[in-house]
């Protein structure tokens, strides 16, 4: 496809940045995004384009209401977006010359949204998945940012961790992981030459704030499987809470999930890296949120309490 580009005073291509998603999260790391692209008018271009599936918000579409009111009232009330997000119901507008694409769909939609933007995206765009979850494809396990690079034939990253939208939208302390693809056959041999890899320039440039500090990892694969089978352990612990079986059983689900975890990444995708599930926020951290104040943890212990289904309590919200 024919791209443009626009410059820095100094001649540097800016980084057009696309966020594919409009939900809790979504909506959270475009008002991060927002505020590090305008802190760095030579790397960004200033406004986040932010693709909403539009539907309606008491009487209005809801990209008009976000657009009027620098807010998303619907998936993240109360918090202020920036006046430089903006929303965008059409994907093929959203993605027009966009370099810098954020990932952050349910990912049953994933794949469906991957085929519409194939073939209309610029061959130079780079990507980052924050989606927590797997795919399944002919009884074989894909993490998504496998799924994503292939159908956009773009490399792609990805970013998990003990981040809950709510407390990171309003500004309460967090960290989280990012994982980026190795370069060539050879890992880094130090932390600080793996901050200068062009994808933790970029990446690391858009998300990283005082109180949402980032750490890089050189393992992709290792990162989004923590952020998927975390769900898991955190239903165990909602059980065990419903139950009131005390907090020695949930600790002690705690530590065999993540050590569950550990040795599934190891065995069936080997250039995981241990270090990856027991040191980093992406591992043991999200095991720790997940299980003490995640949603599926609410869910599995409500079940357990009420005797109802995963799917009526969901519905009940």
């Amino acid at each position: 496809m024919a791209t443009t580009s626009n410059k820095s005073s100094d001649g540097n291509r800016l980084e057009k940045v696309t966020v594919i998603g409009s939900g809790n999260w979504g909506s959270a790391i475009a008002m991060i995004a927002a505020i590090n692209a305008e802190a760095n008018p030579k790397q960004f271009e200033p406004t986040i384009t932010m693709w909403v599936k539009e539907e309606d918000f008491k009487g209005h579409p809801l990209t008009e209401v976000i657009n009027e009111k620098h807010e998303n009232p619907r998936y993240l009330p109360g918090i202020n977006l920036g006046q430089n997000v903006h929303a965008e119901p059409d994907l093929e507008k959203a993605i027009t010359d966009a370099t810098a694409f954020v990932i952050v769909l349910p990912h049953q939609f994933v794949e469906n949204v991957m085929k519409q933007m194939a073939g209309k995206i610029r061959p130079d765009a780079r990507a980052v998945t924050l989606i927590k979850g797997i795919h399944f494809q002919d009884n074989q396990i894909f993490p998504f940012a496998s799924v994503i690079q292939k159908e956009l034939n773009i490399p792609c990253s990805a970013l998990c961790g003990a981040n809950i939208a709510n407390e990171v939208a309003a500004g309460s302390f967090s960290e989280s992981t990012l994982g980026i693809p190795a370069s060539g056959k050879e890992r880094a041999d130090s932390y600080a030459k793996l901050l200068e890899r062009p994808e933790v320039r970029l990446w690391k440039t858009l998300f990283e704030t005082p109180k949402f500090r980032i750490r890089v990892v050189e393992d992709v694969e290792g990162v989004c499987l923590c952020g998927a089978l975390k769900n898991v352990v955190a239903l165990a612990a909602g059980f065990i809470d419903g139950l009131e079986w005390g907090d020695n059983a949930k600790s002690a689900i705690m530590r065999i999930g993540l050590m569950e975890i550990h040795d599934f990444g190891r065995e069936f995708f080997p250039s995981t890296k241990s270090a990856t599930f027991l040191q980093e926020s992406c591992g043991v951290a999200d095991i720790m949120t997940s299980c003490m104040g995640g949603r599926n943890r609410k869910v599995a212990m409500e079940m357990v309490k009420s005797a109802k289904g995963s799917i009526s309590l969901l519905r009940l919200g």
